[in-house]
Parts: C-alpha cells; sequence; structure tokens
C-alpha cells in the first residue's frame, strides 16, 4: 500500500505536470490557450511536455506466459520516446491507460526500455497486492486525470457542502439506494455508495452531469477518487 507520504509526492508530481501543460500551451497558443482547466488534463498533452510521441493502435497485442497471457491496454518505449495505448477499450480506459503510462515516466524514468500494461479495472485498481510501481502509476493517474480541488468543487456543488458525504434514507432514495441502504451502512460493498455518487445526474431535484462524465473517467476510477480524498467514507459504519 502506498504511505500517505507517497500519496503526497504523487499528488505533488501531477499538479506539477498541469502546470507544465499550462505553461507550454500559453507560450504556444498566448490568449488562445484554453482557460477551461479541465482541458489541461489529457495524457497526449502531458506526453507532449514530457517530448513524447502520444500514438492509439487498433491493438497492442498480447503479452504474458501461456496461461496467463492479457491484452495489452498501453505501453511505452524510453528507447524510442513513445506511448501507445490499445483502442480495444472504452474512450474512459483509454485515458485512464495513457495517465497510467505517463506516471510511469514521471515517477518511474528508470523503467524500460520498453513496458507494457495490463487494461485497468475496478479489481485491479484495488488490489494491494499489485508490484508497487503500478499501484503509483495507478494513483498518478487518478490525480492527474482528477484533481482534487476541481472534484471537490464539483461533488460540493452538486451533493452539498458536507463533506463526508452521509448517507440518510432521504439521500439513499435520491441515489436510488433506498433497497440498499442497510448494505451500505453495514459495509456489504465499501463502494456501492462511491459509485452510486460517481455516476448520479440528480440529486435533491437537481438535474446535473454525473462526476464520472464530467471528468471523462469510469465509475469506478471516480469512486475511488471519491474515497481517496475522503469525500466518501469507504464505508459508512466509520461515521462517529
Amino acid at each position: 500500500m502506498l504511505s500517505p507520504e507517497r500519496k503526497d509526492e504523487i499528488e505533488r508530481q501531477a499538479r506539477r505536470l498541469r502546470r507544465r501543460i499550462w505553461e507550454r500551451l500559453l507560450a504556444t497558443q498566448g490568449a488562445e490557450a484554453p482557460r477551461d482547466r479541465y482541458e489541461l488534463v489529457e495524457p497526449d498533452l502531458a506526453a507532449e511536455v514530457l517530448d513524447f510521441d502520444y500514438l492509439l493502435e487498433e491493438s497492442l497485442g498480447r503479452f504474458g506466459e501461456r496461461g496467463n497471457r492479457f491484452e495489452v491496454a498501453g505501453a511505452f518505449d524510453s528507447k524510442r520516446r513513445v506511448i501507445q495505448v490499445s483502442r480495444r477499450f472504452s474512450p474512459e480506459e483509454m485515458r485512464f491507460t495513457g495517465a497510467h503510462e505517463i506516471g510511469h515516466l514521471v515517477l518511474h524514468p528508470q523503467q524500460g526500455p520498453l513496458h507494457r500494461d495490463r487494461p485497468l479495472s475496478h479489481s485491479s485498481q484495488l488490489n494491494a497486492s499489485k508490484p508497487l510501481a503500478e499501484q503509483e502509476a495507478d494513483y498518478f493517474a487518478a490525480c492527474f486525470l482528477i484533481p482534487d480541488r476541481l472534484l471537490k468543487r464539483e461533488f460540493k456543488s452538486r451533493f452539498g457542502s458536507k463533506c463526508p458525504f452521509e448517507l440518510d434514507e432521504r439521500a439513499a432514495l435520491f441515489l436510488h439506494l433506498e433497497d440498499q441502504f442497510e448494505d451500505v451502512l453495514d459495509g456489504v460493498d465499501p463502494l456501492l455508495l462511491a459509485r452510486a455518487l460517481a455516476v448520479a445526474s440528480s440529486f435533491n431535484g437537481e438535474h446535473f452531469c454525473s462526476l464520472a462524465e464530467r471528468f471523462r473517467v469510469s465509475a469506478s476510477a471516480m469512486a475511488l477518487r471519491l474515497v481517496e480524498i475522503e469525500l466518501v467514507y469507504r464505508s459508512q459504519s466509520r461515521r462517529t
């Protein structure tokens, strides 16, 4: 598991890279540079700042030993200075994979020359037995694509200023969790509430685009990020 100190350092690295992207765009585009901060969190822009080519490929083939082969989702080659992302996955998975590869380049510059990654899933992001470098690249991708300050602002505009979010029967009705209310409180599925908040497109009579849609990530990635920055507790049983 990543230590709090390491997480803080990875957050700073992701923030630093976003700043470099903004400075590059400002230098090259001047007044035409995008003012929307959401436009700065693109893996291809990060690759450009790092002087890597960013290529979307129809397929990157399969990798691994017999009986443990997988469809390659992303790869980077430090010698050729290229990042490749497979088109065989959803747009959200492709963006997260690209950001994951960027994470390796920023955090593990000594890795390579050729590195191939598996598809990222809800279960794999939760897997504490993954190699530490993979956990760090996952965390970097989440920090880069879902900046904590922007997420907190968007979350509070949708669900109110009380954080972490606490589920009561009224909120459960808004989130369509009325039949799973006790499961949430009992921690049967520790991410059940976070996933509901990640995909919710209305709350308390207000309609909006979901957090996952706003940040263009999967529901699972958004749910984990909500828990990581404690906008939602992993289990509501932790409430005092």
